[in-house]
């Protein structure tokens, strides 16, 4: 009876017939939706794409996704989504150079932190210093050679460098604190 049914291109099933080879790549996909009886009798190749596993994430903190495949944020390189890939590039020795250039760098946050602190300590210098001139009643004129005397022996701290004050601030200063008060 397999001789008398035909197939939806005309062939009959079971009838010898040679057809082109196609030269099938591992990324092709070939389906055999042609053969209704589901035999598998020659070689397909599927392409089963690994997709990106949130839970790696939490592997390795370098690896985060872009466009649906791992991407390594340290060399910035898209890698393929396959553990053991990942795994193999993060062994890697340029990764690691990477990955070290990137500790020793300095993060903006501190150098932020660093900064608003020495400008903080600057500012509670100079109003002790006004505080010293107000409470030994001495002029504001002291402050200027005052501070330079300060800044040339101790001469290694930021803060001491830092030190702006002169006669017409510590005035303004005081009258400020005083009708506060």
């Amino acid at each position: 009876m397999d001789r008398f049914l035909v197939k939806a291109d005309g062939t009959q099933y079971g009838a010898i017939r040679k057809e082109p080879t196609i030269p099938v790549s591992s990324k092709s996909v070939i389906s055999s939706s042609d053969e209704s009886d589901g035999s598998a009798s020659e070689d397909v190749s599927k392409n089963c794409k690994q997709k990106f596993r949130p839970h790696w994430k939490n592997l390795h903190r370098w690896l985060d996704t872009k466009e649906g495949k791992s991407y390594c944020v340290i060399c910035k390189k898209i890698l393929a989504n396959n553990i053991t890939n990942i795994k193999r590039h993060g062994e890697g020795e340029s990764h690691k150079k990477r990955q070290a250039a990137l500790r020793n760098q300095i993060k903006l946050s501190d150098v932020k932190e660093r900064c608003y602190a020495t400008k903080n300590a600057i500012k509670i210098a100079e109003l002790k210093i006004i505080l010293f001139l107000c409470i030994y009643d001495l002029p504001f004129t002291l402050i200027p050679p005052l501070i330079e005397l300060i800044k040339s022996v101790a001469a290694n701290t930021n803060v001491i460098k830092g030190l702006k004050c002169g006669r017409t601030k510590a005035k303004e200063t005081v009258t400020n604190t005083k009708q506060q008060m």
